[in-house]
């Protein structure tokens, strides 16, 4: 057994939809990794940050969309940074952009490892989902 931890947080991220929606839109999610450091003698490694997009597309699907949605690379083979989408398609079962078709109560599962001395940070900005959409994010941390 590893003397390290990896925390994982499961990120449920809800969209609702009130009245009626546009037809399209990307929410860009930025993920940082950011080093604790109790050694102030040596400089912490850089930040590792991925992005994320969900998305609403009037052609899109439930699953995966080869137009539409970008499959993640595989997951680290290291104590790093890994997050996604799940996807239940036969090949393809992470996403790095999932988009959704257009539908009431539409909601995103992100799944984010934590590095073991690390913390994160997501940073998005609310303003690339129309106003009349509410968005609710709820997590979760499993060890």
């Amino acid at each position: 057994m590893s003397n390290t931890m990896r925390f994982v947080a499961l990120v449920l991220l809800s969209i609702f939809f009130i009245g009626s929606s546009c037809a399209e839109w990307n929410l860009p999610i930025y993920i940082t990794s950011l080093p604790l450091t109790e050694n102030d003698n040596s400089p912490p490694p850089p930040p590792a940050t991925y992005i994320r997009i969900l998305g609403v597309n009037i052609n899109a699907s439930d699953g995966f969309d080869r137009d539409l949605d970008v499959p993640a690379p595989p997951p680290p083979q290291a104590d790093a940074l890994d997050v996604y989408f799940p996807c239940s398609h036969e090949v393809v079962n992470r996403l790095a952009t999932d988009i959704k078709p257009d539908l009431e109560g539409v909601s995103w599962n992100m799944e984010l490892i934590v590095p073991s001395a690390s913390v994160v940070r997501m940073d998005w900005n609310v303003e690339a989902v129309p106003e009349d959409i509410p968005v609710m994010m709820n997590t979760g941390a499993v060890q």
